[in-house]
């Protein structure tokens, strides 16, 4: 299996990155961009004003190595395509590792994580794998700023 790290961020950054488990996420990328595998992250906002308050997240992330992309969240989240699966996964925030798990974070109104779940299964897999896809072409790459 594919050695990589794909992740969607929408839940809120401060909650996010200022949890307890942030340094172990760091930690894992590190290792796996230090393996020569591919880490990605795509960050969800609700407006473009947030990409610039959310700036020292992404800068850091650039900073390890990681590819680093952006979403309105606007632009993709009505679409049909998009809509019958996020359906599926019950989240746009979420993470493919391996080419075989998904990790999935369960969001309430105001982006703050309720709950988190990882799944092996090729189901839930094949539909992660179609919406990361997709995401990732209306995706923008960042570059620091």
């Amino acid at each position: 299996s594919k050695s990589s790290w794909l992740v969607t961020n929408y839940a809120k950054t401060d909650e996010y990155w200022d949890s307890h488990f942030s340094n172990r996420i760091v930690n894992i990328q590190k290792a796996k961009i230090m393996n020569g595998q591919k880490v990605m992250r795509l960050f969800i906002f609700d407006n473009p004003e947030e990409i610039e308050d959310q700036s020292k997240i992404l800068n850091m992330q650039l900073g390890l190595g990681t590819e680093v992309r952006f979403l309105i969240k606007s632009s993709f989240i009505n679409q049909q395509k998009f809509k019958e699966r996020i359906k599926k996964l019950e989240t746009i925030d979420f993470g493919i590792v391996d080419d075989n798990w998904v990790f999935r974070l369960f969001l309430d109104t105001k982006r703050r994580i309720r709950r988190i779940n990882a799944v092996n299964d090729e189901d839930m897999l094949r539909v992660a794998k179609y919406l990361m896809d997709e995401m990732i072409k209306e995706s923008e790459i960042y570059e620091k700023r």
